[in-house]
């Protein structure tokens, strides 16, 4: 296996006295998808905003391509090719679905050389992937939640990441949304784009998933396949119940 392009290393987090992270240590291999699941509060969102620059860590490091990060602003990090959605999409309502995915292209690669003409043709090749080509011209104000959702994955690959942080873009469509997105992550890492993905749709995240990474208080209760996490005692009594793990089974078969 390749070596990890993103690694986190005894990562450790503090709010007042409440402790989000207590050194979480996890590795990303380039083409991997990597799915973070676990109980509210466990400190999936707080991890994720540690790697893509939101928050600093109080202790521990996060490497990209064997470069500590840890000092580099959300947007330094976008540059050097780790891209990151939002479960909570905000695109710009007043342009078109075009014009916002081209200002990630442009944004997101700034420095690198690119004009507004690539940035434009980068997003009319991202728009074909994520099924909204045909959205093109209409303004962003007028998509679905569900196109919506494919806008913002759409908005992270224009910036050509090495590595892409999902933050449960399956969560809240529809069972024949959630079958075409699906899709679509599925297809990503056959580009050698690395995936660290959060989502608490565990039939989505047990079924596209190499590894699964289960948080627990702030820590890694378990790192595995999804088959061995959907059978694993302690995984079952912190997190997936009877009647989930028996979802996680069904859809890691």
């Amino acid at each position: 296996m390749a070596a990890a392009i993103l690694e986190t290393r005894e990562v450790s987090k503090r709010f007042g006295g409440i402790k989000a992270l207590a050194g979480v240590t996890l590795s990303l291999h380039p083409g991997e998808l990597l799915g973070l699941i676990g109980p509210n509060g466990a400190g999936k969102s707080t991890f994720f905003n540690v790697v893509a620059g939101v928050y600093r860590a109080d202790s521990g490091t996060v490497r990209f391509r064997d470069r500590d990060i840890g000092s580099l602003p959300p947007h330094a990090r976008c540059q050097l090719g780790l891209a990151r959605t939002f479960q909570l999409t905000k695109p710009f309502f007043s342009l078109s679905v075009l014009e916002n995915v081209t200002l990630g292209a442009y944004y997101g690669r700034k420095g690198d050389g690119v004009t507004l003409a690539d940035a434009r043709a980068a997003a009319d090749e991202v728009l074909h992937v994520v099924g909204l080509s045909a959205k093109r011209d209409h303004l962003a104000s007028t998509l679905t939640a569900g196109e919506r959702k494919r806008l913002e994955l759409a908005r992270a690959l224009a910036t050509k990441p090495s590595v892409l942080l999902l933050d449960e873009v399956i969560a809240g469509l529809s069972s024949g949304e959630v079958g075409s997105m699906m899709e679509i992550i599925r297809s990503l890492p056959s580009t050698g784009v690395g995936i660290l993905m959060v989502e608490h749709v565990m039939r989505a995240v047990m079924a596209i998933s190499d590894r699964i990474v289960v948080f627990h208080q702030g820590r890694v209760l378990a790192t595995d396949t999804p088959a061995a996490i959907a059978n694993d005692p302690e995984v079952v009594s912190a997190y997936l119940g009877s009647s989930g793990s028996a979802a996680a089974r069904s859809a890691s078969a």
